[in-house]
């Protein structure tokens, strides 16, 4: 049995031996090389399951649109915590049709984190933070749903949506993430090449956001003179991170996972960027012609980050308990 362990050591530490001999890589590149390595097998699993549960919704469309139609912000929100943008990209196109009211795109925007989550498990004693991020936008979605939803029906703003789903155009032939085509003919993606380009993908944005983070530390000289250049402790952090967050692409939740992991933005900024992080959501709206709604969109989710960002940093409903046990 021990020499059984001795030699799964040997080959899990096979890579670090290869990298740590290439002297003439910087050992900060090498550091964010490894730890994006050893992050690949949790990444393959996850993103295997999340493309199982794409294709039967894909397969099974009709039902999709049902759920979110029925059970509008709470569904909404509830699917949106997949950590990956297909179903902001799926609601956006539906909200776009006049399918769903947009209480519930709202809810699923809100609570989409992107790809961000799984990447606070590149240090397994930060990564429980993931609860309480995930109840306080599921509380914050399916709150901003509702209120969207009856403030158009008091206004008589809300779109007539039609009530049978067999005269909707329900199908789907869309790019989602990773350029893999989100397809209800029949035809639905290849969940192996999905799962293997978008582990690929998801490999190369925490490399180089690590080396990105980790090269700034190092030319500051420690954490915490780079977390004091970017005012971890001010509001003013919580506001940067918010608009960061709106930028539609999948690298940039992936960099605010990073920033927090590494202890140079707040957990009230963090937050702030996860409410307005929406992968590829937000683009779809503005790519099929709906840029007035996108526009609005932008500033509602940018309001309501900035206002769950403040909530946990001035303790607002005791909400700073919990700033407190996490990263300042």
């Amino acid at each position: 049995m021990n020499e059984f362990i001795e030699l799964f050591n040997e080959i899990i530490s096979f890579p670090e031996v290869i990298i740590n001999q290439c002297t003439f890589i910087p050992e900060f590149v090498r550091a964010s090389f490894l730890k994006s390595l050893y992050f690949v097998p949790i990444l393959s699993v996850l993103y295997y399951l999340i493309g199982l549960l794409e294709k039967f919704f894909l397969a099974n469309i009709r039902l999709f649109i049902k759920l979110l139609r029925n059970f509008k912000g709470i569904f909404g929100a509830a699917i949106g915590i997949v950590p990956e943008c297909t179903y902001s990209v799926l609601t956006s196109i539906f909200y776009s049709r006049n399918i769903i009211s947009r209480g519930t795109l709202f809810a699923c925007l809100i609570m989409c984190c992107d790809d961000a989550l799984p990447v606070l498990f590149i240090e397994p004693a930060k990564a429980w933070v993931i609860i309480p991020v995930l109840v306080i936008k599921f509380v914050i979605a399916v709150a901003v749903s509702f209120i969207v939803d009856i403030a158009e029906t008091i206004f008589n703003l809300r779109i007539k949506h039609q009530d049978e789903l067999n005269t909707m155009n329900t199908d789907i032939k869309e790019a989602g993430c990773c350029h893999h085509m989100m397809n209800t003919d029949e035809r639905y993606p290849n969940i192996l090449k999905h799962t293997f380009v978008h582990t690929l993908n998801m490999f190369m944005f925490v490399f180089l956001s690590l080396t990105l983070v980790n090269g700034c530390i190092q030319a500051f000289g420690s954490v915490s003179n780079l977390a004091s250049v970017l005012m971890i402790d001010s509001i003013i952090s919580i506001f940067a991170v918010a608009a960061i967050g709106l930028i539609s692409n999948c690298a940039v939740s992936v960099l605010i996972a990073v920033a927090y992991v590494a202890e140079i933005i707040s957990f009230p900024a963090f937050l702030a960027g996860m409410v307005t992080v929406t992968g590829l959501g937000l683009f779809k709206l503005f790519k099929r012609g709906k840029s007035k709604d996108a526009n609005l969109t932008a500033f509602v989710l940018y309001l309501t980050g900035i206002i769950a960002g403040l909530a946990v940093y001035y303790n607002i409903l005791g909400l700073g308990s919990v700033s407190s046990v996490f990263i300042r």
